[in-house]
């Protein structure tokens, strides 16, 4: 299984007073082989996902992806490729929405879009509303 890092993971992120803030992930993959994870978004510790919403290209035949969380470290949690977005349908485009509870990790973590069923090629945006907590 590859893992891809998309251009957004090196964004700055807001860490300003504003309660909540919006995010953007984004990548154009070319063939990504299904078990392809993108490393998307980083976010600090204590950063809570209230929302997310990917928008996607037509990816190919076959192809999903979900969107989920990683440990930046790899071991503070186990990795959830779904806890956001479960595997949805990308063969044509679309846009789908997160229906999951609010997400709070006390470690630094990415945002990841896994590659699921089939090769996909074409473009990913993820828009992800967050609030800067801390521990």
């Amino acid at each position: 299984m590859a893992t891809i890092n998309a251009p957004s993971l090196d964004s700055v992120q807001y860490v300003g007073d504003r309660g909540l803030a919006a995010e953007h992930g984004y990548i154009t993959l070319n063939a990504a082989a299904a078990g392809t994870k993108i490393r998307l978004l980083d976010f600090s510790a204590g950063t809570k996902i209230h929302d997310a919403k990917l928008v996607y290209g037509a990816l190919g035949a076959g192809s999903k992806v979900s969107i989920g969380i990683e440990a930046f470290d790899g071991t503070a949690f186990a990795e959830d490729a779904a806890i956001l977005l479960a595997a949805t349908d990308t063969a044509a485009a679309g846009v789908a929405r997160s229906a999951a509870a609010p997400v709070k990790k006390k470690v630094r973590y990415f945002v990841t879009a896994t590659v699921t069923g089939a090769a996909a090629t074409g473009r990913l945006d993820l828009t992800v509303l967050q609030s800067p907590e801390g521990i």
